[in-house]
């Protein structure tokens, strides 16, 4: 990990230097998703029971090296959207995603017809209630605590980081997976429409946004959102009432801000962007990496560099 890396290298930075949190918020706070299609997953309760047994502050302190922050929303901690979500202390005191209670966890479970086996897994007619979780490679900081706590909790988890994890989340054979909402910025609209039915697609189709979730009263919501000037004060109420029907629902359980963390070496260029020289972000995947290149500049001299080599 690039704290690993820190440690190991004294000419390698990071945008906040050799700081926490080792990088810049991102646009793309990250949640466990499901094939919300099948079975299991489709519950709604199932889905807040497995809510209910994830520790989010441990999230923090141990797979992210206490240098990050969780989240209990799906949107980035960007100020410009503060407005929006600093106004949602009332429905996060009805709809508390932010409650590790694996009491809670057995309640609902036993409920659903669920009974604990000789190993302390939860089981039904003889099969365990697995959770298998797709993710990708930058994530095997924070999954295995993840896993872990899902063990705990009395669930028979597990993850794959595997070359086809994005086929598999967008054909909808991975059951449960970790992914970003590439959505808002600026005002709630565009993360919520990632939730819309019109991206719901039967499980082995395709889908460039696959949380499979499908609830005609939140799409009329977000229709009308996508409608209203950023501007006028309806769209707050709007974000209100789409959250008051996400939210029970659970379609996708919110972890964690997601930060990139990317090592800048600086044996032979510098000027990297920071956050005293915010320039451009590093994320050389967002094809800005050209303006990157044109601000480095030399180290050292041609025979420094010779030499260093």
């Amino acid at each position: 990990n690039v704290r690993t890396i820190l440690d190991h290298n004294p000419n390698i930075t990071t945008w906040s230097d050799k700081e926490p949190p080792y990088g810049y918020l991102d646009w793309w706070p990250v949640s466990l998703g499901f094939n919300n299609l099948e079975e299991p997953f489709n519950d709604p309760e199932i889905r807040w029971a497995i809510n209910h047994a994830i520790n989010r502050q441990q999230l923090v302190e141990i797979g992210m090296q206490n240098a990050g922050d969780f989240t209990v929303l799906p949107f980035p901690d960007f100020p410009v959207l503060k407005k929006y979500t600093d106004r949602t202390e009332e429905l996060l005191q009805r709809y508390p995603v932010d409650s590790f209670d694996r009491e809670k966890t057995a309640e609902i479970m036993r409920r659903k017809g669920w009974a604990k086996d000789e190993d302390g897994f939860w089981s039904k007619g003889g099969e365990r209630f697995k959770i298998v979780i797709d993710i990708f490679a930058f994530m095997m900081d924070f999954t295995p605590v993840l896993v872990e706590q899902l063990r705990q909790a009395g669930f028979d988890a597990g993850f794959r980081s595997t070359s086809d994890a994005y086929t598999r989340m967008s054909s909808g054979h991975a059951q449960a997976f970790i992914y970003g909402h590439g959505g808002s910025v600026r005002d709630p609209y565009f993360t919520l429409r990632l939730y819309h039915s019109q991206f719901v697609q039967p499980t082995g189709t395709p889908t460039p946004y696959f949380w499979r979730w499908q609830n005609a009263e939140f799409d009329r919501i977000v229709d009308e959102m996508g409608k209203t000037d950023p501007a006028d004060p309806e769209l707050a109420a709007l974000f209100h009432q789409a959250l008051d029907v996400w939210l029970p629902n659970l379609p996708a359980v919110p972890l964690l801000q997601f930060y990139h963390r990317i090592p800048h070496n600086q044996t032979y260029w510098k000027n990297w962007p920071s956050a005293e020289n915010p320039y451009i972000n590093t994320a050389y995947w967002h094809k800005t990496f050209m303006l990157l290149l044109l601000g480095l500049e030399p180290a050292q001299g041609r025979a420094e560099q010779v030499e260093s080599s």
